[in-house]
């Protein structure tokens, strides 16, 4: 029998032998002290005057109605027949049920009462000729009396806490009699009586936990197995897990009492007491019904107020809805906490979100663990069905032993986005997409709203040059032609492959990774006090001079700063033709992409969704949301140019045609275009045939002074024309100098022959922009029929929003319609896991039961899967300097509970094999002095004691550098009065003694600062 405890009643339990007496009106809320007789039972509702028994009841019952009992008077309780007190689809077939104080037995009333702490609070069938159906409740001269405390309210709970003579507390929670499980009632599902006792613990204030079961063959079918019995437990049913025994302890179940000198687990509470209250439902084969044969009200803990009945487990338990919801917005790299916060936001506060913060983290970790397990072969699942479902998917790949190495996808919208706009394209590798450290590739270009498209995408394992030759390879096969242009930045193995794929196609190196190299790569006195940055800017990015013109200042500016034999530069020039756009000026849509900044634009945002801790499948899932992003944009341009008609600036019909033509982006550059050689430029006649004309073409600023001149030819029979400036080459459409002379000339439209189609409205076909290629876009019938169910209610409750009441009558009419679909389709009984698994799949569409053949990448180590640490070549010393010199955020000193020292390496962990380790390194020091013949030094030399490494900084010191945490002891004095001191260091030109306080100086944020600022400091 457990002690007594009356600091958890609030009273102490009488003696067997006292005499109390009161009237019928008394209030035990009035004093929480009044303890009646021992053999004494008071009935916790009937002892109640009015007032109090209308905080317990429902709001229909008329309290002046209910019969008033003595509470003087021994109280035997009685089974009573009420109406089922379930949902109205329950069938109880008429059987008599408990009412709530008839919990209140004798004796041994049952097979599971024998575990209790006190019998006299369970009621049970099982057991023959100790209770029955009807009638007074048997006696028995082991009878435990239990004796009436007080009532405990919490919100809207209400539970009478009694007490056992010697003091034992139990809670019987106070609740309607329709909530009550039923002894001996019947159901046809199981989830009917899971959602019975739940709406019941969650009335009374107490979780609920599905418990054992047990199983049995049936010999017409030994394959199949039933759960015959089965038991719906409160949560904290249960012994707390004891991990060390206390050779004292009276049992092994006995919590163990840890000594304060050990170390305490972090772990401090439990969650479970060993209560008792429970259900048990046992399945009548015959009758294929599940039946309650058993009921335990009593709990040996408090219950939970009305205001954390959010917290409840049976309220947490998130539903497909919201694991599909958690799901989906991880896609756009929301994680579980921020998801939370929206739906606490969008249901008017966290106690409407089914779950906490927890449970959401819980889910997120259930989805990413499911796919851990077999990522790579959902991911080959994936792409090989789309290959067999869709039009037009590409997709290959290289499995190494059993291990995916590398692949390649490209959709239909990929390979139609390439035969429109494949002309250039530029592609850059891209780290931190996914845990395996796998290299993502994407192959970008520009559309004809002047966007970026994705042409395809591969993951490689490294960045040799057979794997980028793979992979050119592959898309090359899935493309069939190759680019004109192909923009990577100076990797050697990029390089490499294209010349080895693209044989027709002309490599262009990126201006930008060339140019930002140029701080790290020239004195910095040059750079800053002189005018050689902007200078050579402004040559290397000239587009209008010749490659002479080019050679001819490269070399007159390197004379001028004596930079002739710079290595650096000299390396740049030898490969001037790969990166000078001079050099590119009469290649067709050369100007299209110079830099491969469109493919950082498109990494960055690819990043934005995704997440370094991402599987292969996450990661293709963020990867489909950004292109469903990338993609809508396009499709809301494609819309702003079919519905909108632009304003015209010059009034002229070329204009017009130039509208009709090009899409609106486009026709804002070709209407800037007409605009400038409409009002500044002034063509000058030379001479030429009568169907070739001549005209230099001044280009003027606002204030009409010149600043350049170019020669244009005009064939007026044929139409054609051409200007020095190239301007139709380099980007594709005519410039403002042939605009000015089509307008000398009357020319009111484009020649067609040179309209690039590539900038024309119907660049694509429309099948292009169809629903059905967005990857986010849900086609199944359930997935529509879904969406409209969810826009009537959501229309119904937006009409009905000032109407209270007929929002009321659409609420109960939804819930009749949910009971009866509950009952036409019920859920059978599953284990969580199965149950979780199937969710998840459902979730991610993919098969529960794939075999695990092919496995992730594992081992890559790559430039860009390491500390984030910026590799800096061999002319970048001035950055490292700088950045060594601007200091660094040092990690404060920690106090080992294990050695009672502030140490910086080690904590009390590992504290042990950081200690081993020292010791084995002075050991073999000591042994390879006395082997070389040198004295062995002691322990405590040099061993312990900090070396100043940055012998090259004498302007910075770091105090926590020079802290000696081996020569700090922390256990002779108290936290407060603890002071770590610091050794003397000699550094050049200067000495300097400096002490701190640890609480103080070593928990703060250590900056780097002067030895005069510590010494004033302290």
């Amino acid at each position: 029998m457990a002690s007594s405890d009356s600091s958890r009643v609030g009273v102490e339990p009488s003696a067997s032998g006292d005499q109390h007496t009161t009237s019928s009106s008394y209030h035990p809320h009035q004093d929480a002290s009044f303890c009646g007789p021992s053999n004494v039972i008071i009935n916790p509702i009937s002892a109640l005057g009015p007032s109090d028994i209308s905080a317990v009841c429902p709001s229909d019952v008329d309290v002046n109605t209910l019969p008033a009992v003595n509470p003087t008077e021994s109280y035997n309780p009685v089974f009573t027949t009420v109406a089922n007190p379930v949902a109205n689809r329950h069938t109880l077939r008429g059987f008599e049920i408990q009412t709530l104080d008839s919990m209140f037995t004798s004796g041994n009333v049952g097979s599971e009462t024998a575990n209790l702490p006190d019998q006299s609070l369970s009621v049970d069938t099982t057991s023959t000729g100790t209770t029955t159906s009807t009638g007074t409740a048997p006696t028995s001269t082991e009878h435990q009396h239990l004796h009436f405390i007080r009532f405990e309210t919490k919100g809207t709970i209400t539970a009478a806490i009694h007490a056992t003579p010697n003091g034992t507390p139990y809670w019987i929670p106070q609740v309607d009699d329709r909530y009550l499980p039923v002894v001996n009632s019947t159901f046809t599902h199981w989830e009917d009586i899971v959602m019975m006792y739940n709406t019941y613990a969650t009335q009374s204030g107490f979780s609920t936990r599905i418990g054992t079961s047990k199983n049995k063959k049936y010999h017409d079918n030994p394959n199949t197995k039933i759960s015959t019995h089965r038991y719906i437990l409160c949560s904290r049913e249960g012994q707390p897990r004891v991990t060390e025994s206390d050779p004292n302890a009276p049992s092994k179940n006995a919590p163990t009492i840890y000594d304060k000198s050990k170390k305490q687990h972090r772990r401090s509470r439990f969650t479970v007491s060993g209560c008792r209250a429970r259900i048990k439902v046992r399945f009548d084969r015959a009758t294929e019904q599940y039946k309650i044969y058993g009921f335990i009200a009593a709990h040996n803990h408090c219950m939970i107020g009305s205001d954390h009945a959010n917290m409840l487990k049976q309220n947490r338990k998130l539903g497909f809805e919201e694991q599909q919801f958690i799901h989906k917005v991880s896609l756009n790299k929301i994680g579980p906490t921020v998801a939370h916060n929206i739906q606490a936001s969008l249901k008017g506060g966290p106690q409407n979100v089914r779950g906490t913060t927890e449970d959401f983290k819980n889910c997120s970790r259930d989805i990413r663990a499911f796919i851990s397990e077999r990522d790579a072969d959902i991911l080959l699942h994936t792409m090989r069905s789309r290959v067999t479902n869709l039009n037009d998917f590409y997709f290959d790949c290289v499995i190494v032993d059993n291990e995916l190495r590398s692949f390649f996808w490209a959709d239909f919208v990929s390979l139609r986005n390439y035969e429109a706009f494949g002309d250039v394209c530029a592609f850059d590798a891209t780290y931190d997409t996914n845990k395996y450290k796998m290299i993502f590739v994407p192959f970008t270009g520009v559309d004809h709203h002047k966007k970026c498209v994705i042409f395809g995408a591969g993951m490689l394992y490294d960045e040799t040059i057979e794997s980028y030759t793979w992979l050119l390879n592959t898309f090359l096969a899935a493309h069939k032609k190759q680019p004109i242009f192909v923009l990577t930045d100076q990797d050697a193995s990029m390089k490499q492959a294209v010349s080895t794929v693209f044989t027709n196609s002309i490599h262009r190196l990126c201006m930008w990774h060339i140019m930002r190299k140029l701080p790290s790569k020239i004195s910095n006195d040059i750079l800053d006090n002189t005018t050689l940055r902007s200078s050579i800017h402004k040559l290397v990015w000239n587009l209008f001079i010749t490659p002479q013109t080019f050679e001819e200042r490269w070399h007159l500016l390197m004379d001028e700063y004596h930079l002739d034999n710079h290595p650096w530069l000299c390396e740049m020039f030898a490969i001037r033709h790969e990166w000078v756009p001079c050099y590119f000026r009469e290649i067709p849509m050369c100007c299209l992409m110079k830099t491969t900044s469109r493919c950082e634009s498109s990494n960055a945002r690819f990043k934005v969704n995704s997440s370094e801790t991402n599987t292969l499948v996450q990661f293709l899932m963020c990867f489909e949301t950004s292109i469903d992003a990338q993609r809508h944009t396009q499709r809301d341009l494609e819309f702003k140019s079919d519905m909108s008609t632009p304003r015209l600036s010059t009034g002229l019909r070329i204009e017009a045609h130039a509208s009709e033509t090009y899409t609106w982006s486009m026709f804002l550059e070709v209407r800037k275009e007409i605009y400038m050689g409409m009002f500044h430029c002034m063509p000058i006649e030379r001479p030429g045939t009568t169907d070739v004309k001549n005209y230099t073409v001044r280009h003027c600023k606002s204030n009409m002074s010149y600043v350049n001149e170019f020669e244009v030819s005009l064939n007026v029979p044929e139409q054609t024309v051409s200007c020095t400036c190239l301007g139709f080459t380099r980007i594709g459409y005519l410039c403002r100098h042939v605009f000015c002379i089509f307008r000398y000339h009357q020319i009111e439209r484009i020649p067609s022959h040179y309209i690039i189609p590539r900038w024309k409205r119907d660049a694509l076909p429309s099948v292009v922009h169809s629903v059905s290629n967005i990857y986010s876009s849900n086609n199944s019938e359930f997935a529509i029929i879904h969406n409209e169910i969810m826009d009537l209610v959501t229309q119904c409750t937006t009409r009905l929003r000032r109407n209270p009441d007929q929002l009321r009558s659409l609420s109960s009419e939804i819930k009749r319609i949910r009971n009866r679909v509950f009952e036409s389709f019920p859920c059978e009984p599953q284990p969580r896991s199965v149950q979780k698994t199937a969710n998840i799949s459902d979730i991610l569409n993919i098969p529960s039961n794939l075999s695990k053949s092919v496995h992730p990448p594992q081992g890559i180590r790559n430039k860009g899967c390491g500390t984030k640490k910026q590799r800096i070549g061999p002319g970048g010393q001035n950055i490292k300097d700088k950045r060594k010199k601007a200091g660094k955020r040092q990690k404060a000193a920690r106090l080992c509970n294990k050695c009672n020292k502030y140490v910086f390496d080690h904590d009390s962990r590992n504290c042990e094999k950081i200690k081993a380790a020292k010791l084995a390194a002075r050991a073999a020091k000591r042994d390879s002095a006395i082997a070389a013949g040198l004295p062995a030094s002691s322990d405590s030399d040099s061993d312990d004691t900090d070396v100043d490494l940055d012998d090259t900084d004498d302007d910075t010191n770091d105090d926590i550098d020079e802290y000696n945490s081996s020569d700090y002891d922390a256990s002779e004095y108290p936290v407060s009065m603890q002071k770590a001191p610091v050794p003397e260091r000699t550094h050049v030109g200067r000495e300097t003694e400096q002490s701190f306080e640890p609480d103080q100086n070593l928990r703060r944020s250590t900056r780097r600062r002067k030895p005069s600022n510590i010494a004033r400091d302290s």
